[in-house]
């Protein structure tokens, strides 16, 4: 008779029970360790977010001031509105005070010179904004190449 041997099974039972543990083991910490991969990844994204969001804010305001520093939109005309009524309710006290004459005429000159159609303040931004549309108006390189490149094409026609 054939014996059936015992210990090789036995070993392979021990084996395949080791090798299931090994992988369960395995599948564990790589399951801990994606874990705290996506956590790490979303603590990033979401920097990212607030930084993104920071950034924007920034940019909002500095665009707010540069408009403001141009005299366009709504923002700078309220801006404006409010600066020359406190300027009016400032020469009004100095009015209401007594103030000394020279005094007042100071401050007169000064909103004069600001806000005024022609005053140094209105002269400035409009050579400015000149400047910067004549400089619009000068075509560039690329629009000249195109320029020649059509005169060219029509002379030899």
């Amino acid at each position: 008779e054939m014996e059936i041997p015992t210990k090789p099974n036995n070993l392979k039972r021990a084996k395949y029970s080791t090798l299931e543990e090994t992988l369960t083991e395995k599948r564990l910490r790589r399951l801990e360790k994606n874990r705290l991969s996506a956590k790490e990844c979303r603590r990033r994204k979401k920097e990212h977010l607030i930084s993104l969001q920071n950034q924007m804010t920034n940019l909002e305001a500095s665009n707010l001031q540069l408009r403001l520093k141009l005299k366009i939109g709504e923002e700078a005309k309220q801006e404006e509105a409010k600066e020359v009524e406190e300027m009016k309710q400032k020469l009004q006290d100095m009015v209401s005070n007594n103030e000394p004459e020279n005094q007042i005429s100071e401050a007169m000159e000064i909103l004069k010179t600001k806000y005024a159609d022609y005053g140094r303040d209105r002269t400035t931004a409009s050579i400015y904004h000149l400047d910067q549309i004549q400089k619009l108006l000068i075509p560039t390189r690329t629009t000249r190449t195109c320029m020649h490149a059509l005169l060219s094409k029509v002379n030899s026609l």
